[in-house]
Formats: structure tokens, sequence, C-alpha cells
């Protein structure tokens, strides 16, 4: 129903993008963990990945929520009234 969607749907992206955003963090502290750091001149990768994920990581989640759901309602709309 609309009703579900208009919760189904926001949430959804909301979880999406947070897992997306943690992969990628973790994928960069397996992978490039020490270029990191020698980047930053700093044994602190936890925080810096930490803070990327609280500042980056809530805003993309968020813009996702406010982009994403009238898009997607908006493309079910058109594919009903087909």
């Amino acid at each position: 129903s609309e009703k579900q969607d208009s919760v189904l749907i926001p949430s959804t992206l909301l979880i999406a993008t947070v897992i997306h955003t943690v992969l990628v963090l973790t994928a960069l502290v397996i992978f490039e963990g020490a270029y990191i750091s020698e980047l930053l001149q700093s044994d602190d990768l936890i925080g810096f990945v930490y803070t990327v994920a609280v500042t980056n990581g809530l805003l993309e989640a968020i813009l996702a929520v406010l982009i994403g759901t009238p898009i997607i309602l908006a493309l079910k709309q058109v594919k009903n009234n087909r």
C-alpha cells in the first residue's frame, strides 16, 4: 500500500546507505589502512574512519532519503499508470 511505501522506501534507503558506508570504510581500512595513516601522518585511523562515517555517512544517508524517496514514489506512480 502507499502508506507502507512511505515508510518502507525511506527506511530502506537509509539502511542501505549506512551499510554501504560501513562496507566502503571497512574495505578502506583493510586494504589501504597503512596508506591512509601515512597520508594523514597519524596513527588514529579508526578515529578518522569514525569521523568520516559520522559526518559524510550521516549526510549521505539523509540525502539518499530526501532525494531517493520522491524519485522512487514517482517512478512507481508512472509504472502503475501504464
